[in-house]
């Protein structure tokens, strides 16, 4: 296995608009690299919507069928299409970060778009965050980081699920390396994964070279 993290793609938390005009872009130049089942998670729904609609004007749909949560059908018809098919692209998020079991050659792609960090705009939240306020705790160090941590140990969970597993997990949210905390969100990727940083247009260099081993 291997861990990719690219530390070039524009800040998400101040350049939504244009993350996900890039990270689209960037997405189907890594689909075109290599023709593998291939998972990307996303920590928003809009976001999955913008990308997946971006897919599906380019030239990829005549090569890869493209499954989206919450667009091409129930989680369950996704994930049996998913897993009976070859080439094939899922998007997806919520409750696809964890308890899905793709092993071997029904996943040998993992794609985080998103660092998976908790809405803060949830009832939920907003309540937790308060008491965390109330105590003079900060909500970052104390839950989002954290919940965001073991979430993205989930999410690199669904790649390698047996010890003949092989497979690439993709990073492409930049905070992963270039925010101070995000040397915890790298911790939190399986112990024994080889992590290199790259730029963007690195990718289909390494992808090819892991691929021809």
């Amino acid at each position: 296995a291997l861990g990719l993290l690219v530390n070039d793609t524009p800040d998400i938390s101040s350049q939504q608009p244009l993350y996900a005009a890039y990270i689209s872009d960037l997405i189907a130049k890594i689909l075109q690299t290599q023709p593998k089942q291939t998972m990307i998670l996303f920590n928003s729904q809009n976001m999955l919507e913008s990308v997946y609609h971006h897919l599906q004007q380019s030239s990829l749909t005549a090569t890869r069928n493209i499954l989206a949560q919450n667009i091409t059908g129930s989680n369950e018809k996704i994930i049996k299409n998913f897993a009976l098919g070859t080439k094939m692209v899922l998007l997806g998020t919520g409750t696809f970060w964890e308890g899905i079991d793709l092993p071997q050659t029904k996943l040998q792609e993992l794609i985080i778009a998103q660092l998976p960090f908790s809405s803060p705009d949830t009832v939920v939240n907003q309540m937790r965050f308060q008491q965390l306020k109330q105590q003079k705790k900060s909500t970052f160090w104390e839950l989002s980081l954290p919940e965001a941590m073991q979430r993205l140990q989930q999410g690199a969970g669904r790649l390698i699920r047996t010890p003949t597993d092989q497979g690439v997990i993709i990073v492409l949210d930049s905070r992963i390396v270039t925010r101070n905390y995000g040397r915890f969100l790298q911790a939190a990727l399986p112990q024994k994964l080889p992590l290199k940083t790259l730029a963007a247009n690195q990718l289909a260099v390494e992808l090819e070279k892991f691929w021809q081993k």
